[in-house]
């Protein structure tokens, strides 16, 4: 890949925006090359909860939105940023991080569920992700238009029409088994966890009738994804696609949330979440 030499560092060409701040992290000494973990939130404010957990939190960098911090835990360097909103801003820091020598990734976000049994504040760990945004850009240059897989991945499949990105089995095992501690360590929680494909959506509030200009073919859509998927979000396919592509490995673990909710699921959902918080430094080490 094309480098570019400036003030005696070796500067690959896609960190040369440095969209994170992290490059001039770097520079200044706050971001060693050993660091090779990292815990993505989409929300900044729960960056900030988050890092609360590691020993001797730091941000390292803060530019155009996006907050990293490093710190310790379990006597092992990780850092814990913010991703944004959607494939599209989420792709720019995954690909950053990744090139940064960051290996192992862990999203902690939030959902919205596809199934009655799955309530808010339950986690969601996926499997496999139906791509249904701008991600597959990278599989098929012209998808808007044309989607013929003109090269075999392993880690790509095709069910009812609709393409899967898979996820990496020895992730999903480790936030299970860490989750799985978090509840048995909690005992009288009601917060459960469920494991299964969900759906990548690209714009949020297109994907609700009342938004639509053509709400009828919307609802066919949204069955057809339904019955395919447990729930949805908007960053974990640029995740898992993008991990495949850069060989490194990643997972999600995202918690059930209900914009309509009133205080008592509110509370739910923040208990969920600080399941995950706990849950994903564990497993984060163990992969």
């Amino acid at each position: 890949m094309e480098t570019l030499k400036k003030n005696n560092v070796i500067i690959d060409s896609l960190l040369i925006a440095d969209h994170l701040g992290l490059l001039e992290a770097r520079r200044k000494g706050l971001f060693p090359p050993s660091v090779s973990r990292a815990i993505i939130h989409g929300n900044p404010d729960r960056v900030h909860e988050h890092a609360k957990l590691l020993k001797d939190p730091k941000v390292v960098a803060l530019k155009r939105g996006f907050v990293s911090y490093l710190g310790h835990y379990g006597g092992e360097p990780l850092i814990i940023a913010s991703s944004g909103m959607g494939a599209g801003s989420a792709a720019i820091v995954f690909e950053e991080l990744f090139e940064h020598g960051i290996n192992k990734v862990i999203r902690v976000g939030t959902c919205g569920s596809y199934r009655d049994y799955i309530r808010p504040g339950d986690i969601v760990v996926p499997t496999d992700v139906l791509l249904e945004s701008p991600v597959l850009r990278y599989i098929f240059p012209d998808y808007l238009r044309k989607r013929e897989l003109g090269v075999e991945f392993d880690w790509l499949h095709v069910k009812e029409g609709f393409y899967f990105v898979k996820g990496f089995e020895k992730v999903i095992n480790a936030i299970r088994e860490s989750i799985e501690k978090a509840l048995r360590e909690l005992k009288d929680s009601t917060i459960k966890y469920h494991v299964g494909p969900i759906h990548d959506k690209d714009i949020l509030h297109a994907w609700r009738e009342r938004y639509s200009m053509n709400p009828e073919g919307l609802v066919k859509i949204k069955s057809k994804i339904r019955n395919l998927t447990i729930a949805t979000d908007m960053e974990s396919g640029a995740l898992f696609t993008i991990a495949h592509m850069r060989n490194a490995i990643a997972g999600s673990m995202l918690v059930v949330v209900d914009f309509s909710a009133g205080e008592e699921i509110k509370r739910r959902e923040k208990e969920g979440m600080e399941i995950a918080y706990r849950a994903s430094l564990e497993a984060i080490l163990a992969i």
